[in-house]
């Protein structure tokens, strides 16, 4: 996935994107995140924000999830605490703060990534969806 990351980031910052924001969950979101840390050093036009689902998650222990959220311009919390729904509003935010929505989507049609996919597609964005 990293290697088709790093030109999609390019490219959109090459764009005129500035603004990326990610979930920071593990695995791909962590991804995207170093991608772009790594492209702000070379272009301080870019900015980084954590969206996190609930306040807790500031803790986690993995030493590059906190690396990339000391890279961050902006850290979003959408909920004190962990509940059923914290997950799906926070990918709302997301989607409504955003102008284009990267996807990496395995084609399941249940689970986060499908509901915010059509969430983004009812709410007219953008989709770049990266299938795996």
């Amino acid at each position: 996935c990293r290697e088709c990351a790093r030109p999609l980031c390019s490219r959109l910052s090459s764009r005129e994107y500035t603004r990326f924001i990610s979930g920071f969950a593990d695995g791909v979101d962590l991804t995207f995140a170093a991608i772009v840390a790594a492209e702000k050093k070379q272009n301080s036009c870019l900015q980084l924000e954590a969206a996190l689902p609930y306040r807790n998650r500031i803790n986690a222990k993995s030493p590059l999830f906190q690396e990339l959220l000391a890279c961050c311009d902006r850290v979003y919390v959408q909920s004190e605490k962990s509940n059923r729904q914290c997950y799906h509003e926070r990918n709302r935010y997301m989607v409504l703060s955003s102008d284009r929505v990267i996807a990496v989507y395995d084609g399941r049609s249940t689970g986060g990534t499908f509901y915010t996919i059509r969430f983004a597609q009812a709410n007219e964005k953008e989709i770049r969806i990266i299938e795996i």
